[in-house]
């Protein structure tokens, strides 16, 4: 049995994109609606399983769209697509259930995995770190296999970050060290990582994408010893 999901958003492209995405899901049957009014009227036709919003920047203010649902008894899930959230609208999403916001650009798996979870009934914890979008070369070094692997890093946060390595048969696993040269102090940094998924296919189109998690240095060694 097909789920429905009502898409809403007022860029036309960004939501074609959205959709593209989501019929790759035969399981899903889309329907869209350009703004709030046309969304309620939508729902006020048809039973929906899933509601998500695409939207360039998420404040405060355009909250209030979870909020109108629910006043209006509304209880399917709700995922909100952005670029750009203001740290208000993550604290007053903790107040609506079912409800989750997804930065863009998403890995495909995640987002797939978020809507299924939510379609199910299951909880689905809410990213706590904003992530800033880069443009950074790194190399990644494999602890304990000495191999290392050039990559862009694409987005950062205070929790880790999200890279695409152009070599083909890299398998990048476990716990690695990521080294980031910045030219414009001529400075290079070095940080511990744990990876936390991979994908062969990316996002930006620059090879294969890679998850990662910031570890601290005392628990390499812990993390080493328990794959051993």
């Amino acid at each position: 049995m097909s789920s429905k999901i009502l898409l809403v958003g007022s860029d036309a492209e960004a939501t074609r994109e959205v959709r593209n995405l989501l019929t790759l899901n035969k399981l899903y049957k889309v329907i869209q609606a350009a703004d709030g009014h046309e969304a309620v009227r939508k729902l006020s036709q048809d039973k929906m399983n899933l509601i998500m919003c695409d939207m360039d920047i998420l404040t405060e203010e355009k909250m209030n769209v979870v909020k109108n649902f629910r006043g209006l008894g509304y209880g399917c899930p709700v995922i909100m697509l952005s670029r750009a959230i203001a740290p208000k609208a993550h604290e007053l999403l903790k107040t609506f259930p079912k409800s989750v916001i997804m930065e863009k650009p998403f890995e495909h798996k995640h987002f797939f995995g978020v809507i299924s979870k939510l379609l199910e009934g299951r909880e689905v914890p809410q990213q706590s770190h904003k992530r800033f979008y880069t443009n950074q070369e790194t190399v990644v070094e494999q602890i304990g296999k000495n191999k290392q692997y050039e990559c862009s890093m694409l987005n950062l946060s205070k929790g880790g970050a999200y890279l695409e390595i152009a070599d083909a048969a890299a398998d990048v696993r476990g716990i690695v060290k990521m080294k980031v040269s910045l030219n414009e102090v001529d400075k290079q940094y070095e940080v511990n990582a744990r990876v936390v998924w991979n994908s062969k296919s990316s996002i930006w189109g620059k090879g294969q994408g890679v998850g990662v998690e910031f570890i601290q240095a005392k628990d390499v060694y812990r993390n080493l010893l328990n794959n051993l």
